[in-house]
């Protein structure tokens, strides 16, 4: 799935148009910041991680905290490897884009 489709299963139980504005442009801040090297691997996870904590535990408050942070742990690394393919992606449109669409390569 895709990186914008990761985001949307995290945010299925979240109520009210702001709140999912808000956890939905604060995970594309962190993508941009990570796509830029402005951040490392271990800070956007971590940060992918509280993010996802956060809205497990708003959304499900009948899990215990262990379950809340293994959920949260595994939808994290889903929008980290995304994220990673999407960094890709946009690397390799970078280089070879142009190149391509004017049938350069």
């Amino acid at each position: 799935m895709s990186l914008h489709s990761k985001i949307l299963s995290l945010l299925s139980g979240v109520v009210g148009a702001e709140n999912r504005l808000g956890v939905a442009s604060t995970i594309i801040y962190l993508c941009n910041l990570y796509f830029d090297g402005k951040i490392d691997d271990e800070t956007f996870k971590r940060e992918l991680r509280n993010i996802a904590f956060d809205v497990i535990t708003a959304t499900h408050p009948e899990l215990l905290e262990e379950e809340a942070r293994e959920e949260a742990n595994r939808l994290a690394d889903e929008i980290y490897k995304s994220a990673r393919l999407e960094g890709l992606r946009r690397r390799i449109l970078s280089t070879y884009g142009l190149r391509y669409m004017r049938g350069e390569l």
